[in-house]
C-alpha cells in the first residue's frame, strides 16, 4: 500500500511540474511594441470570461522597463482597464520577462515565438505546493487571424507538451471599445 500511495503522490507532483521553456532568444521589445489583441487564452481568475481584450507595450525612459496598458470587457459589459510594465531581469533572456500590476502579484511573461507583425504565443506557469498554475495567450496585432496563422502560433504551445485544448478564443466584434470611455465633467 505504501508503494501504491508514493507512486500516486509522485505522479501527482510529476503532473505538477512546469515544463522546461525556452523563450524566443532574440526578443527585441522595441519590435514588440503596440497593440495586441488577445486571440485565445488559457481561461484565468483574473480575466475570467473577459473579451475585447487588447494590450498595448510601449517603451520608457527606463531601459528594459515596457509600459502595459490592458483594456477588455467585463462579462457584465463594463470596460476595464489596468496599466502597469514589464522587464526582463535577464538581458541573456529577453523573452522571459515579469509584468507588475498595482496590487498584483508579479507575473511572468514568457514570450515563446512571435514575428512581430501577426502573432504572439505567451505562456506562464508556477508550481506552488504540488499545484500548477498555467496561463497562456495568443495574441495579433488584428482582432481576428487567419486558421494558419492561429495554428502557427499554437504550435509553440504544443512543443512543450501545453494542454492546447485549455484555450479559448474570445470575441472582437464592432461593438468592442478599445478606448477609455470619456466622463463627463462636472459643471
Amino acid at each position: 500500500m505504501y508503494r501504491i500511495t508514493c507512486f500516486i503522490a509522485t505522479l501527482a507532483l510529476a503532473s505538477a511540474i512546469c515544463p522546461n521553456i525556452v523563450t524566443k532568444p532574440d526578443f527585441d521589445y522595441t519590435q514588440y511594441a503596440g497593440d495586441w489583441f488577445e486571440i485565445s487564452r488559457i481561461e484565468n481568475v483574473f480575466q475570467y470570461q473577459m473579451y475585447c481584450v487588447r494590450a498595448r507595450y510601449e517603451g520608457t525612459e527606463e531601459p528594459g522597463v515596457v509600459s502595459v496598458y490592458n483594456v477588455a470587457t467585463r462579462p457584465s459589459g463594463e470596460f476595464t482597464s489596468i496599466s502597469g510594465s514589464a522587464s526582463a531581469p535577464n538581458a541573456s533572456a529577453p523573452g522571459t520577462l515579469v509584468v507588475e500590476f498595482p496590487g498584483q502579484p508579479n507575473g511572468n511573461y514568457w514570450v515563446l515565438d512571435t514575428d512581430y507583425t501577426n502573432w504572439a504565443a505567451v505562456y506562464s506557469c508556477d508550481s506552488i505546493l504540488g499545484l500548477t498554475v498555467q496561463f497562456g495567450w495568443i495574441l495579433a496585432r488584428e482582432n481576428a487571424v487567419t486558421e494558419d496563422v492561429y495554428n502557427r502560433a499554437m504550435t509553440n504551445f504544443a512543443q512543450y507538451g501545453i494542454d492546447t485544448t485549455l484555450f479559448q478564443k474570445f470575441y472582437h466584434g464592432e461593438d468592442c471599445v478599445y478606448d477609455a470611455p470619456e466622463v463627463p465633467q462636472r459643471s
